[in-house]
């Protein structure tokens, strides 16, 4: 009987696979075919939610992209500062130095200053 047309004609030989067809065959003969239920409010909101997703990673990327530019820019500016204050420091040694060389100055003229008047009082 069933079991033979199952083993040849089908291929199946397990008994829960059987079972399980026989269930399906006696639903549709009883039922009917299953009806499909088209839902528009389903794909409208699916479709809804694939555009707000999408929005949300088109406006990440673009906060993303922003906040790579801002670091670029402030990596730039922080070099600048270096930079600048590198140029800061040698020109405050050379103004020590010129201070320096001008006390030096000054000292040799008063011991100059001190040297004539002695040789002209003298």
């Amino acid at each position: 009987g069933w079991d033979l047309f199952f083993q040849q004609q089908l291929g199946i030989s397990d008994q829960n696979h059987k079972n399980k067809l026989i269930l399906k065959a006696m639903d549709l003969v009883l039922f009917g075919p299953p009806t499909v239920f088209y839902n528009p409010l389903k794909d409208a909101l699916l479709a809804l939610a694939i555009l707000v997703a999408i929005t949300g990673l088109f406006f990440s990327n673009l906060q993303r992209r922003k906040a790579k530019n801002q670091i670029n820019k402030m990596l730039e500016e922080v070099e600048m500062l270096q930079m600048n204050e590198q140029r800061f420091l040698e020109i405050q040694s050379t103004l020590e130095e010129a201070e320096q060389k001008s006390e030096t100055v000054l000292k040799e003229k008063h011991s100059l200053e001190k040297k004539l008047k002695t040789e002209i009082n003298a």
